[in-house]
């Protein structure tokens, strides 16, 4: 099955069904496995906020402190991913040469 080479600038606007086959239809990719992972982690920080701020206030803790560890915790798993990024990009050059 060959990919669609349209523009699909204004599709997922108009016609999301359609954008959405042609986004499945080019199968797993692993950049936007990543994306998607950077994203999950935005929204997991952003999500936490409201919690650490009633737990800083309840307990008299620094909120900057709560949400720097918060942010600490989602720079290592961010880490792990560009270590495996780094890893494969080596692999691909050692295949090559």
């Amino acid at each position: 099955m060959a990919a669609d080479t349209r523009n699909y600038s204004w599709t997922s606007y108009r016609q999301p069904r359609c954008r959405c086959a042609a986004v499945v239809g080019q199968g797993p990719r692993e950049d936007r496995n990543l994306n998607l992972s950077d994203g999950r982690c935005l929204i997991l920080f952003v999500a936490q906020t409201p919690r650490l701020a009633r737990e800083a206030h309840v307990t008299a803790t620094e909120l900057d402190m709560l949400l720097g560890a918060t942010l600490m915790g989602m720079a290592v798993h961010r880490a792990v991913l560009m270590f495996y990024m780094l890893a494969g990009g080596i692999r691909k050059s050692i295949l090559k040469g």
